[in-house]
């Protein structure tokens, strides 16, 4: 009886054992799925992305305010040999030795009102010539910045902040970068003439004399 029941005791313990092994792995094969399915689901699918799409066009763009200097009729005083007469900025011009008025003679004001930096060229229709004769006339433009660092980057150094003798042949690249940002992004043109009083000797008097400023704004050098 004794050997019997050691018999049925060892046949438990095999079965708890089996039944213990089972256990053990079907837990390990439900992990197994669970991981398969939940964890390594989110790798698998890595390929598959979303985009968005945006394309900006870029817009090059220069307004220009106060865009006529307009100096009246006048005349150079009597007794000197020429006047002189300056624009400056979106001050009132001013004027030497001749009785013209500066009040609606201010300096040309350009903003880059578009989207990108941009490079600002200049020309003139005439030379100092063309537009007043007579004897040692003068036409000079000055180019500055209206808003503090607008021009990032001049051109034409000899133009920058003092007056030269404008370009009428072609054109001259004043600015190399002028900046888009609102606020800082305007520049003064300004313009310097001096009147000789021989003027009307090859210029036919009571005639308005003018010139076209023609300015063009490409991409920022």
């Amino acid at each position: 009886m004794k050997l019997e029941n050691e018999s049925d005791g060892v046949s438990n313990l095999t079965f708890v054992l089996v039944l213990a092994f089972f256990v053990i792995a079907l837990i390990a094969f439900v992990f197994s799925l669970i991981y398969f399915e939940i964890l390594a689901k989110p790798t698998g699918y890595a390929a598959y992305s979303g985009y968005v799409n945006l394309t900006i066009n870029t817009l090059i763009s220069l307004n220009v305010t106060n865009n006529t200097v307009n100096w009246g009729a006048g005349m150079v005083d009597q007794g000197a040999t020429n006047a002189t007469l300056i624009t400056h900025g979106g001050k009132i011009g001013t004027v030497s030795d001749g009785n013209w008025s500066g009040t609606n003679a201010l300096g040309l004001f350009i903003e880059n009102v578009g989207n990108i930096n941009c490079s600002v060229a200049l020309q003139s229709g005439k030379n100092a010539t063309g537009f007043l004769g007579g004897t040692a006339p003068e036409y000079q433009w000055n180019i500055s910045n209206a808003h503090a660092g607008a021009c990032g980057a001049w051109g034409e150094l000899t133009s920058k902040d003092k007056f030269a003798n404008v370009n009428f042949t072609a054109a001259a690249t004043v600015c190399n970068k002028l900046t888009f940002l609102s606020g800082k992004r305007g520049i003064y043109i300004d313009f310097r003439l001096v009147v000789p009083i021989d003027v009307n000797a090859t210029i036919a008097s009571s005639t308005v004399q003018a010139d076209t400023i023609t300015i063009n704004g490409n991409s920022a050098v």
